[in-house]
């Protein structure tokens, strides 16, 4: 678990996490990044809130980031709704995702899916959002990539349940939080599902 130095400004020290936190997660062997990745999907897949939603969004896992291609897998298998986060006008909307869905990279080199602007929804039209992360302290706070997309997109949205999937290596003792920073309902490890309190 990471410590943070209390006279640095906060963006100061978020950059430096985020540095630190993505070195640690890529070097994770490919072995265990598939089997803590499984660990996460199947309690992804135990928690009352999935067995209840009729709709959820998930990511394409990039830069080591845990891999949720399980979750979307048994979500098409109960019939759910699955969507991915798209940039759309650099607001983040989510598109519908299925095994026909077609894929053009964005500014970012992440893939998105290639969809109609009238085939996207807004964060409120999901159940659960499963969402990546940098790292993340055990009262739910999220640090990202720093773009804020996410944040920005959940500033008003009331509805869906926020979970973030990441590692322990990836926990910290603190988040240093900024104002706009939408806390988390949940995030699930390899190890625990931790809930806000």
């Amino acid at each position: 678990m990471l410590t943070l130095t209390p006279d640095d400004p906060t963006q100061t020290q978020r950059k430096a996490l985020r540095t630190t936190l993505r070195q640690r997660r890529r070097e994770l062997p490919a072995e265990q990044h598939h089997l803590w990745s499984q660990r996460i999907a199947e309690a992804c897949l135990a928690l009352p809130a999935f067995c209840e939603a009729s709709s959820i969004a998930l990511y394409l896992s990039d830069d080591g980031e845990p891999d949720p291609s399980l979750i979307a897998t048994t979500a098409w298998a109960q019939n759910k709704r699955v969507y991915l986060p798209l940039l759309n006008n650099n607001t983040l909307k989510f598109a519908p995702f299925t095994t026909a869905t077609s894929f053009a990279d964005n500014r970012f080199d992440i893939p998105e899916p290639m969809a109609d602007d009238t085939a996207l929804v807004e964060a409120n039209d999901i159940d659960i959002i499963f969402m990546p992360l940098v790292g993340f302290d055990e009262h739910c706070q999220r640090l990202g990539r720093g773009g804020g997309h996410y944040d920005r997109a959940l500033e008003h949205a009331s509805h869906p349940l926020l979970i973030g999937l990441a590692y322990e290596c990836q926990k910290l003792q603190t988040v240093p939080v900024c104002g706009w920073d939408v806390p988390l309902d949940g995030i699930v490890t390899e190890n625990t599902v931790y809930l806000r309190k």
